[in-house]
């Protein structure tokens, strides 16, 4: 199985999805509880803790397969043909 995983695209996930909600990284730490050492951390390079990640994966009501996985870019280009990856939420 191919591990796709890299802390660039985290990174750049968290970015995106702050981006989508117009906020900083830093306020979306902060409301999750963490230290901005989580993302100094990623962008050296070094892997996160799990439970960081389950938290924000939850603060953005994603999956942690998601925010990990893949470039969330590239999902909102599918979202836009139909084609979503998201975690899907009953109404």
């Amino acid at each position: 199985m191919k591990n796709n995983f890299t802390t660039e695209t985290l990174v750049q996930n968290i970015q995106s999805l702050c981006d989508a909600k117009k906020i900083s990284v830093n306020q979306m730490l902060r409301e999750c509880g963490l230290g901005k050492s989580v993302i100094d951390n990623l962008k050296r390079g070094y892997d996160p803790r799990l439970s960081s990640i389950v938290t924000i994966a939850g603060y953005f009501d994603t999956t942690v397969d998601i925010l990990i996985s893949c470039s969330i870019r590239s999902i909102s280009s599918k979202e836009e043909k139909g084609e979503s990856r998201m975690k899907e939420h009953p109404t």
